[in-house]
């Protein structure tokens, strides 16, 4: 099954480009709003990344 960090990553990918054809639009505000959520969900992965990774240090 897959991690759901990776979920979160092909998931900021996708609204990277949504983001990128809305720019090439002219559509900026959709474009700020995208940007934002992207950005969030990558902080995200990351950040379940780290924790999971002190969770595994911590079991050894």
């Amino acid at each position: 099954m897959l991690n759901s960090k990776y979920v979160d990553i092909v998931i900021a990918v996708f609204m990277a480009i949504f983001a990128y054809i809305n720019f090439t639009n002219g559509k900026t505000g959709f474009v700020i709003l995208f940007v934002i959520l992207c950005v969030a969900n990558i902080l995200t992965a990351y950040l379940k990344h780290d924790r999971l990774k002190k969770e595994e240090n911590q079991h050894q």
